[in-house]
């Protein structure tokens, strides 16, 4: 593959969360659409949804993850200093305010 991937939680044929990888420049991957629907918030999916994501990276040869996230997010960013993200940047615009980056090697 070419690095990049998408993928859906479902439950039943309907989708309740989903999380992407897409490369960057060097070694670095971006994290993207992280999302759970509101009822499954709290339930450890979106735990299982990061690893796997994680995982993907470092199987395919990333060194660094990097994301952004609204500020409005506060549970998400929770997750990710959880995993061990390091707030870098706060952006403070409409959409993306925070930067986090986690090294994998």
């Amino acid at each position: 593959g070419d690095g990049a991937g998408f993928w859906v939680a479902d439950d039943g044929g309907e989708v309740v969360g989903t999380v992407a990888v897409r490369p960057k420049e060097g070694g670095t991957c971006e994290l993207k659409r992280l999302y759970l629907r509101p009822d499954r918030r709290g339930t450890g999916l979106g735990q299982q949804l990061y690893a796997h994501a994680e995982n993907f990276a470092r199987a395919h040869g990333y060194d660094t993850i990097w994301l952004d996230s609204s500020q409005r997010f506060g549970r998400a960013h929770r997750l990710y200093e959880r995993n061990g993200f390091t707030l870098v940047e706060r952006i403070d615009n409409d959409w993306e305010d925070n930067v986090y980056v986690k090294r994998l090697a």
